[in-house]
């Protein structure tokens, strides 16, 4: 694109921001039977995957029931929760932008109350050779936290709370 003023010669826009590292955020807070996780990409790198997955020339995230459909079926190949031998659904409850990052809000129900599970995280490790997956799980009501660091070949863990 170019930057163009009145009566000054146009000039290339600066390219946009780059990040040279790949990494999601997710926060997950368990009570009870259910599980709220909150996960965060670099909007960019979350459309690079979305684009690989759906085979499009070109993809971009926004917050429509169309798009949280494609995140939903990538999600349910790549973060997987089980308890109880079980897979936990996820459904999205919220999505947005913040800065250059990208959103969701996914909410999970197990049959009985969530004390011992698993999460398998791939989440983008088939788009980038170096991606990570940082997070941080909050049990209450007594607050206990761990966080899981997911990489290629540790991208499963088992939280007991």
């Amino acid at each position: 694109a170019l930057l163009a003023l009145p009566g000054v010669p146009a000039v290339p826009a600066p390219p946009a921001a780059a990040h040279n590292f790949h990494v999601s955020y997710g926060r997950m807070a368990v009570q009870g039977q259910s599980a709220t996780l909150q996960v965060r990409f670099f909007r960019d790198d979350l459309e690079e995957a979305l684009k690989a997955a759906t085979g499009a020339g070109s993809y971009r995230v926004e917050a429509t029931p169309a798009v949280d459909a494609v995140f939903l079926a990538y999600l349910r190949k790549h973060l997987v929760v089980t308890a109880g031998g079980q897979v936990l659904e996820a459904r999205v409850v919220g999505s947005g932008e913040e800065n250059d990052m990208w959103w969701y809000r996914l909410q999970y129900s197990a049959p009985s109350e969530l004390r011992t599970f698993s999460i398998r995280n791939t989440l983008l490790f088939d788009a980038f050779d170096d991606q990570r997956n940082i997070f941080k799980v909050m049990y209450f009501p007594g607050e206990q936290v761990e966080t899981l660091y997911f990489t290629e070949g540790a991208d499963r863990f088992t939280v007991r709370f």
